[in-house]
């Protein structure tokens, strides 16, 4: 993923950055955004809090992709869509079920230090694997714990945008205004419609890249 590579470039690494119905925890880049996954949901959280401060869940640590805006030349755009399916149903309930321990490997989540927000491995809290009993770690084991045994407690990046805006962010354009809406064939429209009906988009995109025009018939 584009944030990943952001987070591990040494330098400036990318002139513009467009975050396009991103399916990441918000809190990734924001801290200060509020939990309504939590305050919306049925679930309750059981995982510590390392997307917002990684990688303990300490308030004094930062968040995840902390420095992402020395990674760009220009800015980073969120192009948000607030009724996108994907985001909405399989994402949402994706975070909300974790840890992963109803199909293998059957990741799993022990609570030790009786604070569920932190992470603290010589208190007891324990991520793992039952099938081979393996203990997993943080930081060692990032991907796999992000992936299936942590949950968000904020909505995904690409929902945000109407009522809060990600700090630090250049600007927020939302998908709505050009078609977008609550389909299963919305998620990705871009690139599954066809170029007539989502040239707002690939207009707005060219934009915000800057990028120099060359005017053909239908492009004026």
């Amino acid at each position: 993923m584009m944030g990943e590579a952001l987070r591990e470039a040494p330098s400036v690494y990318v002139n513009t950055y467009v975050a396009a119905q991103a399916a990441v925890p918000a809190h990734m880049y924001d801290p200060k955004l509020p939990s309504r996954l939590v305050d919306d949901s049925v679930w309750s959280i059981t995982t510590p809090d390392v997307f917002r401060h990684y990688p303990h869940g300490n308030e004094s640590e930062p968040v995840y992709f902390d420095g992402f805006l020395n990674k760009t030349k220009n800015r980073i755009i969120n192009y948000f869509n607030q009724e996108d399916y994907a985001l909405n149903f399989w994402w949402r309930n994706t975070e909300m079920t974790r840890p992963d321990w109803l199909s293998k490997p059957y990741h799993i989540y022990a609570e030790g230090d009786g604070n569920v927000d932190t992470y603290n491995a010589s208190a007891g809290d324990k991520f793992g694997i039952v099938d081979n009993l393996k203990t997993l770690t943080l930081p060692e084991d990032t991907f796999e714990i992000f992936s299936f045994a942590v949950q968000s407690r904020s909505w995904a990046l690409g929902t945000i945008g109407k009522t809060d805006r990600v700090n630090n962010f250049g600007d927020h354009v939302d998908l709505e205004t050009m078609g977008f809406d609550n389909t299963h064939y919305s998620h990705s429209k871009e690139f599954r419609s066809n170029l007539p009906n989502m040239l707002r988009f690939w207009k707005q995109l060219r934009k915000d890249f800057a990028l120099d025009v060359i005017h053909q018939g239908w492009d004026q």
